[in-house]
């Protein structure tokens, strides 16, 4: 199986969980803990199951994402 295969099959999975337009409780604590992040950083982890949304937000504050 290659990276592109991978890749691929999470952003259609992900799509499917956009979808739904449910509630979040992962996307309700977002802003508390951006808060608590340096507006600027040199780097940042973000370990978590879900389709990366708060990865995206985390990646806008810091310099790289190991």
């Amino acid at each position: 199986m290659t990276t592109e295969t991978i890749r691929s099959d999470f952003d259609r999975l992900a799509e499917l969980e956009n979808e739904t337009g449910d509630w979040s409780h992962n996307d309700h604590y977002h802003a508390q803990m951006l808060r608590h992040v340096p507006a600027s950083c040199d780097e940042s982890l973000e370990i978590s199951c879900g389709i990366g949304a708060f990865a995206h937000l985390l990646a806008g504050r810091s310099r790289q994402l190991p």
